[in-house]
């Protein structure tokens, strides 16, 4: 008789047999888990021990004894940046490019802490030991007390996606300059980018279909509002990010 291993994800347990994949186990269980290449390559299927926050990658996973997992692993780092520079994208943000030990992975969620102040951006364009991020320009004279908190520790934008960059007028600059961090790390087989304007709908995006819309919004907009606008103007997305968040 197999062994069954007690697989415990996000507090529910769930059970494999010995030797079975973890994916493939855990999708049987109706366990939805985000997965792409198959390959180990993506990491859009990495999950994370629940007390040592270790990443495994759930498609080259096989099960061979009880694991308790989790879908986010929740680090704060003390980032040293070495060697900065800060490039003013808006009045409002600029772009950090710093050399660290850590990367994250392009599209990684940050939350950032600074100057007694937390908000929300996005990593745009890691490379390496390069780590490059939005930042409020106003916080650019305190980037050396700068901590970072990421979740989740994968990938957010899938490499074969088709992206609709939505921006505000002010915020123009980053939609260009995140659709040029795109392109250079060979992400997403279209991408293309439309002003956000609810008063009346887009021609340019009649009968187009995307799979994700990262939203540069110059102030905060619902996603009803958004998914309005976008129905109007005859346009599908599939699934929507803030790529700043105002709330």
């Amino acid at each position: 008789m197999s062994k069954v291993c007690a697989v415990t994800l996000d507090g529910t347990t769930y059970e494999i047999e010995s030797g079975e994949n973890l994916l493939a186990g855990l999708t049987s269980n109706g366990v939805i888990v985000p997965h792409s290449c198959l390959a180990g390559a993506c990491r859009t299927c990495c999950l994370y021990e629940a007390t040592t926050t270790t990443p495994l990658l759930a498609c080259q996973q096989r099960v061979t004894e009880d694991l308790s997992l989790t879908t986010q692993a929740h680090h704060v780092y003390d980032v040293v940046l070495e060697h900065v520079t800060v490039s003013e994208l808006t009045q409002r943000w600029a772009v950090v490019t710093g050399h660290t030990k850590m990367a994250l992975p392009l599209g990684a969620d940050i939350r950032w802490q600074c100057g007694g102040q937390e908000g929300r951006s996005t990593c745009c364009s890691p490379d390496g030991t390069t780590l490059d991020f939005y930042f409020p320009t106003h916080l650019c004279n305190q980037i050396d007390t700068l901590k970072l908190v990421n979740k989740p520790q994968r990938a957010l934008l899938d490499p074969n996606a088709t992206f609709l960059l939505l921006y505000g007028a002010k915020n123009e600059p980053m939609a260009r300059h995140f659709a040029e961090a795109l392109t250079a790390s060979n992400v997403g087989t279209k991408i293309e980018l439309a002003l956000i304007d609810l008063s009346k709908s887009d021609a340019s995006l009649s009968f187009k279909r995307f799979d994700m819309a990262v939203v540069m919004a110059d102030e905060s907009i619902s996603l009803h509002a958004l998914e309005t606008w976008l129905t109007n103007s005859r346009c599908r997305v599939n699934e929507f990010t803030y790529l700043i968040n105002h709330s």
